[in-house]
């Protein structure tokens, strides 16, 4: 069987969905990446997919250039990645969002067999990533005001401060000396904590 491969259409695809999957990941991640960043990693990510068809070799290591080397590529562009456990959730993250879209999109195929022919073409998957892009991103952003707060009360030397406090999971602010975590507060929790003189 002969198959025509368009490069210029595989990487459009890719990068699309790359794009719909970091902007996922970014909602996640409390807007971490810049407009910039994320084109960036989604044309890197659609390139590292497109390159092992070009490449002639084993199909272990082609596959593992181009998912394991762009799906690292893509993180490590779009995200100020400072550590090992960060990077890990936002792979955790583009997985999960990854099995969620591919999942989604393989559902409705099924589930409207006569208009197959349509929906898994360019524009068809484009139209379909697009529409539960959107689906995901609303339930996220839906979940995102009662789930990313919490009451945290401080207290130091026996004075106490109560304060809404962001469940920030992709903070790796350490503190030099210690290499403990570093809280971020506002000025005025912190002088009512610590005497000025």
């Amino acid at each position: 069987m002969h198959y025509e491969l368009y490069v210029d259409s595989l990487f459009f695809l890719n990068f699309i969905m790359n794009l719909y999957l970091l902007m996922l990941v970014d909602k996640t991640a409390y807007g971490r990446a810049g407009k910039g960043r994320l084109l960036a990693g989604a044309a890197v990510g659609a390139a590292c997919f497109v390159l092992p068809f070009l490449l002639r070799g084993p199909a272990v290591l082609k596959i593992l250039l181009g998912m394991g080397a762009g799906s690292a590529g893509m993180l490590c562009i779009a995200f100020p990645v400072k550590s090992l456990r960060m990077f890990l959730k936002l792979l955790e993250r583009l997985v999960l969002y990854s099995f969620g879209l591919g999942g989604a999109m393989l559902f409705l195929i099924r589930c409207l067999p006569g208009l197959r022919r349509y929906l898994t073409g360019v524009s068809g998957i484009l139209g379909m990533g697009g529409l539960f892009f959107l689906l995901f991103g609303r339930f996220r952003d839906g979940r995102n005001p009662e789930n990313s707060l919490c009451r945290a009360v401080l207290s130091r030397e026996g004075r106490r401060a109560e304060a809404a406090a962001l469940i920030d999971s992709g903070n790796s602010l350490t503190e030099p000396v210690s290499g403990k975590p570093v809280c971020i507060v506002d000025r005025t929790l912190f002088d009512r904590l610590w005497d000025k003189s």
